[in-house]
Parts: structure tokens; C-alpha cells; sequence
């Protein structure tokens, strides 16, 4: 559980964690010396680099945790949307979920960026029906900085709470 991971070369996971450990050598909040820091996702090198900051490397452990992590924030999401559909609905969804579970999980193993970005879009819904708007505000302006082709899905969704709210 403690040995650390080795990314394959080529790979997004290989950069990101690059980034992280560049950031965490150099005590900086860039990602390297090159002119083109925002060539990848930024956002998830932040979080790899606070994880491996926090746990002192990043290992299968790490890993787990942000299984364990998704699956808390996942189910929490599932139980307030199940509540408000019918029964074929919920089926149909509870399937859905089911099929995702490898997909989460392969993402996570591989260190990729759309775990994370899926868990926060799952936070979206139930900071937003507990009325935490200052919390949504900010994992909504979050999601376009780890995968930067969200932003216009979610500045989309900004304006639509917008003009709910007034």
C-alpha cells in the first residue's frame, strides 16, 4: 500500500505528477520552468501536489483514499437524486451508476483528472439544494481549472442559477 506509483510514459498522469512534485521541490505554485505552464489541466496537479504534501508520497494508498473519497460524495449524490425520481427512473439510474464504478475507479488508479472533476460536479447539487451558495460558487469556479473544457458548461450553469435566484 505504501510503495509509490509509476506512471507510464506519455501518459497525463505522468505530467501531472511532475508538476506536483516540481511545485512541491521548488516551493512554488508553478508547475515548471517552462513558458507554457497551462499546457495541461492545472487544477489537478495542485491537488496531487496537497495529497503528496499531506502523505508524503503518492501510493496505492493515496489512491484508495480517493476511492473512498468519490464513492462518500458519489453516494450522497445518488440518495438525493434517487429521492426525487419514479421508480424506472431511479432503475435506470442505480444501472448507470453501476456501469460507471470501473470507470471511476480506473481513473483514479491512473491519477487521470475527470474522477475529480466528476466528484465536484457531484457536489454541485447538494451544496446548491443546502443552500451553501458561496461553497457551490467556488467548486463551480473550480471545475473549469481541472479540465479546462467545462468552461462554458459552467459558466452556462452560473447564469441559469443566476437568474433562478433573482
Amino acid at each position: 500500500l505504501n510503495n509509490e506509483i509509476i506512471h507510464k510514459l506519455g501518459d497525463d498522469s505522468v505530467n501531472f505528477i511532475k508538476s506536483a512534485k516540481f511545485m512541491i521541490d521548488n516551493n512554488t505554485l508553478t508547475f515548471s520552468n517552462e513558458n507554457n505552464i497551462y499546457q495541461h489541466q492545472p487544477g489537478i496537479s495542485y491537488f496531487y501536489a496537497l495529497e503528496i504534501l499531506i502523505f508524503k508520497n503518492e501510493s496505492r494508498l493515496l489512491q484508495i483514499l480517493n476511492i473512498i473519497l468519490f464513492f462518500i460524495i458519489f453516494y450522497n449524490f445518488k440518495d438525493k437524486l434517487i429521492a426525487k425520481m419514479g421508480p424506472s427512473e431511479s432503475l435506470i439510474f442505480k444501472l448507470l451508476i453501476l456501469l460507471s464504478i470501473p470507470y471511476i475507479i480506473k481513473n483514479t488508479l491512473y491519477t487521470y483528472a475527470e474522477w475529480l472533476t466528476v466528484l465536484f460536479i457531484c457536489c454541485l447539487p447538494l451544496l446548491y439544494f443546502k443552500k451553501k451558495n458561496y461553497l457551490f460558487y467556488i467548486i463551480l469556479a473550480l471545475i473549469p481549472f481541472i479540465r479546462q473544457n467545462l468552461t462554458i458548461a459552467c459558466f452556462i450553469l452560473f447564469i441559469f442559477i443566476q437568474l433562478e435566484l433573482y
